[in-house]
């Protein structure tokens, strides 16, 4: 679930076609907006990876795991929203 908020956030942030792309495509799209690059980018795609191991190959993570992954991605969301601008 948390995945798939986070998509839908990066969907209508940046403009990047969640629903249509593969992890792999997603990742490459997004790296490529100057928003989602260096730390931003890297704390993306590991998330999605790890999101992608509980999807498709069944892993089971640890509560603690899912409590921190949750965090990294409101800190993620908070760190890359848009500013509002100060009123002058």
């Amino acid at each position: 679930r948390l995945s798939t908020i986070v998509r839908t956030y990066i969907e209508g942030r940046c403009g990047i076609a969640a629903p249509d792309r593969t992890t792999q495509e997603f990742i490459r799209e997004a790296s490529r907006h100057p928003d989602l690059s260096g730390d931003h980018g890297r704390a993306l795609a590991d998330f999605l990876r790890s999101a992608d191991m509980v999807k498709f190959a069944a892993a089971r993570p640890a509560a603690d795991a899912c409590g921190n992954a949750m965090d990294r991605m409101r800190a993620f969301v908070e760190s890359t929203a848009p500013r509002e601008e100060a009123a002058s």
